[in-house]
Order: C-alpha cells, then structure tokens, then sequence
C-alpha cells in the first residue's frame, strides 16, 4: 500500500471560507478517482505556537503505486488543486512511502 501525506501551509489573509471550500472540494475526491483506498483531510487544530505547524494536512491510502500517479495525474484532482488550494497555498510538504 502506498501512503501519500501533504501538509499544506496557506497564506495569510486565507479565510475560513476559502478553507471550507477547499475541504468540500477534497471531499468529492474519493467518489471521483478511482483507486483511493482512504482518504482523510483536515484543518491543523492550532494546539502548538502559532505558526509551527502547517495549516492543513490530506492523507490518502493507495493499492499501488500506479493508482497513486493515476490520482497524482487525474484532471479532476488537478482542478481542485487550481480552483481551491493554490489561490491560497504558501507552502507544501508531501511524502509518499510504503505501508
């Protein structure tokens, strides 16, 4: 299985609109993409300093490798990360390893 981890910091002036949005939008990604085994996303809960941690993190299980390019790839995945996370993405961190 493959596990695909993002952490997403956003720029400030980023409402909580604009988040919600993006949540709403990630949350069609599961019945849209075939080959999504789990998918969970979520706010960062603000429980450390403010700033130390990223803003928002997606964790997204996959069979194999060649369903995580597919979903990596897949247009509608592509038009979500357009339309709803990059107008307010300062940064991003992601990894994907073996589990």
């Amino acid at each position: 299985m493959i596990r695909h981890v993002v952490n997403f910091r956003f720029n400030a002036g980023t409402t909580d609109e604009m988040v919600s949005a993006l949540s709403a939008a990630l949350e069609t990604l599961s019945d849209q993409i075939q080959g999504i085994r789990n998918f969970t996303h979520g706010k960062d809960l603000g429980l450390w300093p403010e700033g130390s941690n990223y803003s928002y993190t997606v964790i997204a299980e996959f069979d194999t490798e060649e369903s995580y390019r597919a979903y990596a790839a897949d247009p509608y995945h592509q038009e979500v990360i357009r339309k709803y996370l990059l107008p307010i993405l300062k940064d991003r961190a992601a990894v994907q390893f073996e589990a």
